[in-house]
């Protein structure tokens, strides 16, 4: 079960159930009944129950119209909780919850991207989630890609202000008596922009302003005042929490672009995968 698409036993296995019962009356009326004698209801009931978190899951950790990175911490405490053992599970019930709670501990591995990602999602900015030792250092991670981007725009502004000062050179200006005082005591103002801007993002607190499903238009809304956390979602929200929907692309472009298809323009290729997503 572990290795397998949940949602396609899933549907499976909600099909089965949807017709049990009339399948049960309809081989009853032909003396075949025991033909489903080795089919509970309890347990496909049980099955279909249990799966069911594990196929919204992966429909939505697989969605290619909107971010879906932020969603991986979620779905897995979720899964996690919905795993963990019920007073009322008979043993087998038991067993079928503690082998897909140790494959989760196992397979899911939750990464500072991802803890990056529902910080840059408003509605759990606060990181309750998680200890305030986890919190603090997933901030202390932003502030390192804020101060990033910042030394970068420096680098860029300042190479470009050399080019400036080298086109327009005159005579050099006369240096003053004092100047090497200037240059060792002159004031320095602290550049602590990176943690304002945190403390502004977190001082919004935004309630439903931003669904998780339209995060960009949200960081869009407000990069003039968050320009470098803008810019760090833009980067973190454009990595897809599965890989499903590349498969997908490429197993239709395989089926698009095939042996006798090679002289296929790109914008015909294109055309044909849109009308094939569009389905």
């Amino acid at each position: 079960m572990a290795e397998t698409r949940y949602s396609t036993v899933f549907l499976t296995l909600e099909s089965i159930q949807s017709v049990h019962g009339e399948l049960q009356e309809l081989l009853q009326s032909r003396g075949e009944s025991t033909r489903l004698r080795n089919v509970s209801p309890d347990v496909l009931a049980f099955l279909v129950e249990f799966l069911r978190p594990f196929s919204d899951a992966q429909k939505e950790l697989e969605g290619d119209k909107y971010p879906t990175l932020h969603l991986v911490v979620l779905w897995a405490n979720k899964l996690k909780s919905h795993c963990q053992p019920d007073v009322a599970d008979t043993p087998s019930q038991a067993v079928i919850r503690q082998r897909h709670l140790d494959w989760l501990m196992k397979k899911i591995q939750i990464q500072p991207v991802h803890k990056i990602a529902i910080f840059l999602w408003p509605k759990f900015n606060q990181l309750r989630m998680f200890t305030l030792a986890e919190r603090s250092d997933i901030q202390q991670q932003v502030r390192i890609q804020i101060n990033r981007f910042r030394e970068g725009e420096d680098a860029r502004q300042q190479e470009q202000s050399t080019q400036s000062v080298a086109a327009a050179a005159g005579p050099a200006p006369k240096r003053r008596a004092l100047a090497e005082f200037e240059d060792a005591w002159e004031n320095v103002r602290v550049d602590n922009e990176d943690t304002d801007e945190i403390q502004v993002y977190l001082s919004l607190n935004p309630t439903m302003e931003a669904d998780g499903r339209d995060l960009l238009s949200w960081w869009k809304q407000h990069e003039t005042t968050l320009p470098l956390l803008a810019r760090l979602a833009r980067m973190v929200f454009s990595v897809p929490a599965s890989s499903s929907s590349s498969e997908r692309a490429f197993s239709a472009a395989g089926r698009v672009i095939e042996e006798r298809r090679t002289g296929l323009s790109p914008e015909t290729v294109d055309a044909v995968l849109f009308l094939h997503d569009a389905k």
